[in-house]
């Protein structure tokens, strides 16, 4: 099922790609990014409980997969503050601890590989925490 903030997110990443598209002014991925970083600005205020639940079960198949997202941790930090305004900081804390617990268990595996992605996903992560 969809909700009204994915549907809001699908309606302005489309206006906003089509017009991108008429002016092809830079390459269809970027267009693409700015585009879902507009989207979720314009349509946070529609995001209700059956997002921060779909948003946790990304975050949790994330971490089965062992692969990191960006986008995952981003909703990562987005449920960490709304849970702490929202009070639930038993669902705080659980959460901030399994995505640092995912993140750290990545970096030290990959230390070798010197991968600045995922040094740059987790300083962000501790930053925002």
């Amino acid at each position: 099922m969809i909700t009204l903030y994915e549907k809001c997110k699908k309606k302005v990443v489309n206006n906003i790609l089509k017009s991108y598209e008429k002016k092809k002014t830079t390459s269809r991925q970027q267009a693409l990014a700015i585009a879902l970083q507009i989207s979720e600005k314009k349509c946070n205020n529609k995001i209700n409980i059956d997002d921060y639940n779909k948003m946790e079960n990304k975050i949790n198949k994330m971490i089965q997969k062992n692969k990191i997202q960006q986008t995952n941790i981003n909703n990562g930090i987005y449920l960490i503050n709304y849970y702490k305004k929202n009070k639930k900081y038993g669902k705080k804390i659980r959460l901030e601890n399994k995505i640092l617990r995912f993140l750290l268990t990545n970096y030290i595996n990959n230390n070798n590989n010197n991968n600045n992605k995922l040094n740059k996903i987790t300083k962000n992560f501790i930053k925002q925490i």
